[in-house]
């Protein structure tokens, strides 16, 4: 996914960019869904701002309490017994509850004792939390703001219901997509094309530039006859 430039208007191009390797906290979606942050990395109360992302490099926070990405925004998701059952249905930001052998499996499920259970089989991963996906009604309405996130806006239409993995969006059948777990989807900008786009804008300022200054010149010759 990555941004598309255009003479006169900006889009957004949200076709399956290319799936490379990450690291354990990373992730990649394989479908239509956005991953849930926080607005900031110090607001992330119950009802504060959310931006959305296809951005999946999370990693802890400096004091190892929070799932953030690489802008400190925190991650959200559900919260899970160790049996991988949903507790509530509440968002809530990934706590990694102090353990740094962490990891996302698939699903998009958060578990300690990621590298530990490959290690030693006597070691299970224990699910923690499931990562929340949502979408809108209309993409290209949502504002690219610093960081690979989007915020939404009136043209942007409501916010589908968040879910996870393989979550059906409306009626039609479609599903929010697949997490693939250390993964990482890279922007499918083509950047032949952005280049053509740039050099036509340049163009197009330099022709515009040289009837203003035309124009000036005209200007300033009536002046100095008129004076």
């Amino acid at each position: 996914m990555g941004a598309g430039v255009a003479l006169g208007s900006t889009s957004t191009d949200y076709k399956q960019g290319n799936i490379s390797i990450g690291t354990a906290t990373d992730v990649a979606i394989v479908g239509e869904g956005l991953f849930i942050l926080s607005q900031s990395a110090s607001d992330f109360s119950s009802g504060s701002a959310k931006v959305y992302s296809r951005a999946g490099r999370f990693q802890q926070d400096s004091s190892n309490k929070y799932m953030v990405d690489t802008f400190g925004r925190k991650v959200y998701g559900y919260k899970l017994d160790e049996s991988g059952n949903r507790v509530s249905d509440d968002l809530v930001p990934i706590e990694t509850h102090g353990s740094t052998d962490v990891g996302f499996t698939e699903e998009g499920v958060f578990v300690r004792n990621f590298d530990k259970s490959q290690d030693d089989p006597t070691f299970k991963r224990i699910p923690m939390y499931q990562l929340a996906l949502t979408t809108f009604e209309n993409k290209q309405g949502l504002i690219l703001v610093s960081g690979s996130a989007y915020k939404s806006t009136a043209a942007s239409g409501e916010q589908l219901a968040p879910g996870v993995a393989g979550s059906t969006i409306g009626t039609d059948g479609s599903a929010y997509g697949d997490i693939l777990p250390k993964s990482l989807e890279s922007s499918n900008v083509d950047v032949a094309r952005v280049a053509l786009d740039m050099n036509l804008l340049n163009r197009s300022y330099a022709a515009t530039q040289a009837v203003i200054d035309d124009i000036t010149k005209i200007l300033q010759n009536l002046i100095s006859k008129l004076t």
